[in-house]
């Protein structure tokens, strides 16, 4: 047998392996090598067994189109996702944080209780919360709780049917009165955010503080009308941006200061009613620019120096009471010629009356208005010009 391998190995040994073929195998050389042939692959080809899974054949996903992830929002529309009541309030809160007025007082917090209260839906987007809320403030600001008559005011009501509010017709407020019904406390700069507020009659009350600056910007507002009260400081210098007012009357309070030059400007101007106050300082020239004032009442205040000759050229004017000054001079011929036009009411002091003198008072006889002589005129001109509509 080992003569037939020896054989066959020589004979087949040269094909395969080339020259240098053993002859028998004993011949091989020893020992054996451990290792395998590299002519033996040591890895399975990966184009004969793939590694992984084809991904076109198996989709490692399910696709989105078959199966939405989402619920789509025009099924279920929301105004304000995660929106709570304490945001709501915030809101609101900062809405007023960056105006003049403060939100933390007292008043103020209990008015937007009473905004948010009414309204608990959290989403409620209500665009009249801002005048509902001003209303509440005044309320809260004035004593509302000890008013003589509150009526429904705070009520669930819209606010333009609460008592001393009306509207126009776009559901604005338009004007707050509240004549002589036991208001006290301060008046609320928050009034200057109703654009369209027109008149504002608190007269025979007992409202202290100043004048609130703020006002001067509300551009619609006509009617001011604030005697009898406890108001007190000098009027804003910007009182001049008033330009729609047409009746001004702060008489018996207790304003000091001089009138500001501003006040001049307002052409539209017909009353100014500022008897029975400290103001002081000279009566200026720039009073002849008030075109169309009917009645001016300045008695009662701390006025020095002379009698302005411009107040001779005021031809709609029918009322002038000066008494009760500290004026100095002669009254000049120009203003006593006002006394010749019919139904013309003049008062002047004494002791400058000049040519005037048939209507003079002392300083020392500081009349009250019940005793002015020959003043129904006024009062029926103020009732019919307060009881048209604003």
């Amino acid at each position: 047998q080992s003569h037939g391998k020896s054989q066959l190995i020589n004979q087949f040994c040269p094909i395969t392996c080339g020259n240098g073929c053993f002859n028998t195998i004993m011949d091989l050389p020893f020992p054996i090598p451990a290792m395998v042939p590299t002519l033996v692959p040591t890895f399975t080809p990966t184009t004969l067994i793939p590694t992984s899974t084809p991904t076109t054949l198996i989709p490692t996903f399910t696709p989105t189109t078959l199966i939405p992830t989402v619920t789509p929002t025009t099924l279920v529309p929301t105004r304000c996702p995660g929106r709570k009541e304490a945001d709501r309030r915030k809101e609101v809160a900062d809405r007023y944080a960056a105006s003049p007025s403060d939100i933390s007082g007292s008043a103020q917090q209990r008015a937007l209780d009473f905004v948010i209260t009414l309204n608990p839906d959290p989403c409620g987007e209500d665009p009249y919360d801002i005048q509902r809320y001003v209303a509440a403030v005044f309320y809260y600001s004035t004593g509302g709780d000890d008013w003589e008559n509150s009526g429904n005011y705070l009520s669930s009501e819209d606010e333009c049917n609460w008592d001393g509010i009306s509207c126009n017709d776009d559901n604005l407020i338009t004007s707050i009165i509240h004549n002589r019904n036991n208001l006290v406390g301060t008046l609320p700069e928050e009034l200057h955010h109703l654009p369209k507020l027109i008149r504002i009659e608190l007269d025979d009350n007992y409202l202290g503080g100043t004048f609130p600056e703020v006002y001067t910007g509300m551009s619609e507002l006509s009617s001011i009308n604030l005697d009898s009260n406890k108001l007190t400081g000098s009027l804003p210098t910007s009182m001049g941006d008033l330009q729609s007012l047409q009746f001004l009357d702060i008489d018996k309070n207790d304003f000091t200061g001089v009138l500001p030059l501003s006040m001049f400007t307002i052409n539209g101007l017909e009353v100014l009613d500022i008897n029975d106050n400290n103001f002081s300082g000279n009566l200026s020239s720039e009073f002849g620019n008030l075109s169309n004032i009917k009645y001016l009442q300045l008695y009662n205040n701390r006025f020095d120096g002379t009698i302005p000759l411009s107040l001779g050229s005021l031809n709609e004017m029918n009322t002038l009471y000066l008494h009760g000054n500290d004026f100095t001079g002669t009254m000049p011929e120009e203003v006593c010629a006002l006394v010749n036009k019919p139904d013309f009411d003049l008062i002047v002091p004494c002791n400058v009356c000049g040519s005037c003198c048939e209507g003079c008072l002392n300083r020392g006889g500081r009349l009250g208005r019940d005793e002015l002589p020959d003043f129904d005129p006024f009062v029926g001109w103020l009732q019919g010009w307060l009881e048209t509509p604003p």
